[in-house]
C-alpha cells in the first residue's frame, strides 16, 4: 500500500478534489398548450440572460445555459496548490412540430425562462368541385 501511495501521489490528490456530485440544473421543465401556442418554462437559477441561448432548427428546440463563477480574490502571500471554480452548464432539446418559427419569443425573469412557440397556421383547403369532361 505504501508503495502505491509513493508512486501515485498525483492520482490520489486529483481524486480527493474530484467533483463527486455534478449538479443538474434545469430539471424543472413545464410544457403546456395555451390558445394556439406551446409555452415552455424552465427553471434556471444562478444563470443570467447572457448565459442562455435558445435555437429552433428542424423541429428541435435547443436550450443551453452555461456559467462560470470565478473569485477575483488574489492574494500575493498565498501559493495555491489547488483552486476551484464553479462551472455549470445544461442543455435541453425538445421536439416540436408545426411551429411558426418566425414568431417564437422568449423572456427570462427571476430565474425562469419562458418561451412561446406559436403553432403554424393550419391551411384548410376549401372543397373544390371538379368538372368532368
Amino acid at each position: 500500500m505504501m508503495r502505491y501511495l509513493v508512486r501515485q501521489p498525483e492520482s490520489i490528490f486529483n481524486k480527493f478534489f474530484e467533483d463527486l456530485s455534478p449538479s443538474t440544473l434545469g430539471k424543472n421543465l413545464d410544457i403546456y398548450k395555451q390558445d394556439n401556442k406551446y409555452i415552455v418554462e424552465v427553471d434556471l437559477p444562478g444563470f443570467t440572460k447572457e448565459d442562455i441561448t435558445v435555437d429552433y432548427h428542424e423541429d428541435i428546440l435547443t436550450i443551453k445555459a452555461e456559467t462560470t463563477q470565478e473569485t477575483n480574490e488574489e492574494k500575493d502571500d498565498k501559493k495555491y496548490v489547488y483552486r476551484s471554480r464553479q462551472s455549470t452548464s445544461m442543455t435541453r432539446r425538445i421536439r416540436f412540430e408545426d411551429i411558426n418559427q418566425e414568431e417564437i419569443s422568449g423572456n427570462f425573469e427571476n430565474g425562469v425562462l419562458k418561451l412561446e412557440l406559436p403553432l403554424a397556421q393550419e391551411v384548410v383547403a376549401e372543397a373544390k368541385r371538379i368538372e368532368i369532361k
